[in-house]
């Protein structure tokens, strides 16, 4: 089956109301949504509770999706109004924003860019937990929980230079996977996450 009859059965099955067609989208986009509204509230569990709500609202709406396309379109600006709504009613947690006015001057550009920012994360993640176990343990601990090489040491119980070596081999692994598929916007990205000391 090629990818575009399986969305065309996906968008169909959610149309119908099956179980299945929004378990896939769910698969399929839970990650992203929640890393790039994540990005928006800056707490991943107010996020999470976002994105399961958003897809609450997916499932309610599913008769008025045409394609896989709409679908996707939705859920991230569903996402987006949804981190808004959020910050405005919880001003006290809008430390990485100046003021108020500052979310009505996010424009679409930048909300497309936070989007892209996102689809190429979760591609990086996914290569990643393919990585050997020490290269990935040590890139989960550097770029996931942002760990500095002494305390990823410390907790992995080895070097610092077997910490940098490790690091630098699994930057290199990812390069090489994500060039074989000719996504060369991952490799720059790569290349600024690889600047990280």
């Amino acid at each position: 089956m090629s990818i575009q009859s399986e969305n065309i059965d996906v968008v169909s099955g959610l149309r119908q109301g099956k179980n299945h067609a929004l378990t896939i989208l769910f698969d399929r986009y839970f990650t992203s949504l929640c890393h790039f509204a994540t990005r928006l509230v800056q707490d991943s569990e107010d996020a999470k509770d976002i994105v399961l709500v958003t897809f609450n609202k997916l499932w309610n709406s599913r008769e008025n999706f045409h394609s896989e396309q709409n679908i996707k379109s939705f859920l991230y600006i569903a996402v987006k109004n949804a981190c808004f709504d959020f910050l405005k009613v919880n001003g006290r947690r809008l430390a990485h924003h100046e003021s108020f006015s500052t979310l009505d001057e996010i424009n679409e550009g930048d909300f497309e860019l936070r989007q892209v920012e996102t689809e190429l994360l979760r591609k990086i993640y996914e290569e990643a937990a393919k990585l050997p176990e020490k290269c990935r343990k040590v890139f989960e601990l550097t770029y996931l929980e942002e760990l500095n090489s002494s305390e990823i040491a410390q907790q992995l119980n080895i070097s610092i230079s077997n910490v940098t070596s490790q690091r630098a081999r699994a930057i290199q692994l990812l390069k090489i996977a994500l060039l074989d598929q000719d996504l060369l916007f991952f490799y720059f990205l790569l290349l600024t996450l690889n600047r990280k000391v």
